[in-house]
């Protein structure tokens, strides 16, 4: 199993606007499979931040969905006890939809890798489901497939706090 985990943690200075997002590592001549968690900071903190990073996030999915790869996406929000957006899903619109939804309103401590813990482990079922895209809350869950490689990535403006849940 491969993991990999890309961490955009942001300082005082701005966000660049032209950030060149690449799929090169995964371009590869074979069809590979691939799962891709967006873990999204939600707090207030990231009001300035977060249509910047759907609409980068965006343009990353874009960029995957033109390569050779069996790509699902999902989207997880962060802040206080982390939300489920969107499970798993291979259709490209509705998760640029879920990236979308992430607004800055959560509270609470902004525990991010205890947040990559629990997508990691038991498929999040310990994770907030009330925001989910699914219709069925049963459905809203975080199942990575055996044979894809398992991409993280996190956008946050926090180190990660004490865990609370």
């Amino acid at each position: 199993m491969i993991i990999t985990i890309v961490l955009f943690a942001l300082s005082a200075a701005t966000m660049p606007t032209n950030t060149s997002l690449t799929t090169a590592s995964l371009c590869q001549a074979d069809s590979i499979a691939a799962d891709f968690l967006f873990l999204i900071d939600g707090s207030s903190s990231m009001c300035a931040y977060n249509l910047q990073f759907a609409t980068n996030f965006s343009l990353l999915i874009d960029q995957i969905s033109d390569k050779n790869i069996d790509a699902r996406f999902s989207v997880v929000a962060f802040g206080g006890t982390p939300s489920i957006i969107l499970p798993f899903s291979a259709d490209v619109a509705t998760a640029k939809i879920a990236l979308s939804s992430v607004n800055c309103s959560r509270s609470g401590w902004e525990a991010g890798l205890e947040a990559i813990r629990m997508t990691l482990q038991n498929s999040g079922a310990d994770m907030d489901k009330s925001m989910c895209m699914t219709s069925n809350s049963a459905t809203c869950i975080l199942e990575w497939r055996n044979n894809a490689t398992r991409q993280i990535i996190m956008a946050t403006d926090e180190d990660s706090d004490i865990p609370t849940n």
